[in-house]
């Protein structure tokens, strides 16, 4: 991500509402707004509340997000082992979420949803120790998060 970077550069949208509605209005007044609006539904909002700090449960020893809990058995019965399972099962295509959106606010996401991950699993699991990353090709047009223990 570029130093010094700031989001709204990439959210015309947001900034034309800001425009049109003073400075003085902030996020949660423009979520409000998009709500009132029908172009914004509370299920989505939601999910990505949810997405940003998950429910991390541990399975057979690993530690995973609860929703892709289900693919520890399938990955060990493959072979995966050790911290490989639990960063195959929580990695998180940026990219792939946010088709089409420009490549700064893909990096911008993916450091956001790696520092709340961080955040959380130092939350609900203090005795251990993650590392949480956020991967990036070198032009930034593959941006994934993940994490796994460390031993």
């Amino acid at each position: 991500m570029r130093a010094n970077y700031e989001p709204i550069e990439d959210m015309p949208d947001f900034r034309e509402w800001m425009a049109a509605n003073g400075s003085s209005f902030d996020f949660a007044d423009y979520i409000h707004a998009q709500v009132l609006r029908g172009a914004l539904a509370a299920d989505a909002l939601m999910a990505v509340v949810l997405l940003v700090w998950p429910s991390f449960v541990e399975v057979d020893g690993f530690v995973v997000l609860q929703s892709r809990s289900d693919r520890v058995g399938e990955l060990v019965s493959q072979g995966v082992a050790g911290k490989e399972v639990e960063y195959w099962c929580n990695h998180l295509n940026v990219d792939g979420l946010l088709p089409g959106i420009e490549v700064s606010l893909n990096e911008c996401v993916g450091g956001i949803l790696r520092d709340a991950w961080a955040a959380k699993l130092a939350c609900q699991f203090p005795l251990l120790k993650f590392n949480v990353m956020l991967l990036s090709d070198g032009d930034g047009s593959e941006v994934s998060v993940t994490f796994h223990r460390v031993e």
